[in-house]
């Protein structure tokens, strides 16, 4: 986009440490003017149930825990944005499978190892 500065920051959301230092990283860039808008979104699905690193369901952690962690990260800078320009805003993006109800949540996702 002409005139605009573009900042790329890694982020493996399958990775909690990748996570955390991305966290960090858009606080040490944006600490001063902070974060107007957050976007949260990633969608794997029909992934064999395994475990990431960290121990948890991959597609748990990646559609959910990591979006939960970064958002928990950033907050002050979302709070920054609000008091310096009257608002700032989290937007959590989901899929159309939200709508099968044919296929029920199974809690073991939600512990490790899921």
């Amino acid at each position: 986009v002409k005139g605009v500065d573009i900042t790329t920051v890694e982020c493996d959301l399958q990775d909690f440490a990748s996570v955390r230092k991305a966290g960090s990283t858009l606080v040490k860039l944006l600490g001063d003017d902070g974060l107007d808008c957050l976007g949260l979104n990633a969608g794997i699905m029909a992934f064999p149930d395994k475990a990431t690193k960290d121990g948890c369901d991959v597609q748990m952690q990646t559609n959910h825990l990591s979006h939960f962690m970064l958002a928990s990260i950033v907050w002050p800078l979302l709070r920054k944005a609000a008091d310096k320009r009257g608002e700032a805003r989290i937007v959590s993006m989901t899929s159309i499978s939200r709508k099968m109800p044919e296929t029920p949540f199974d809690p073991k996702y939600c512990g490790k190892n899921g």
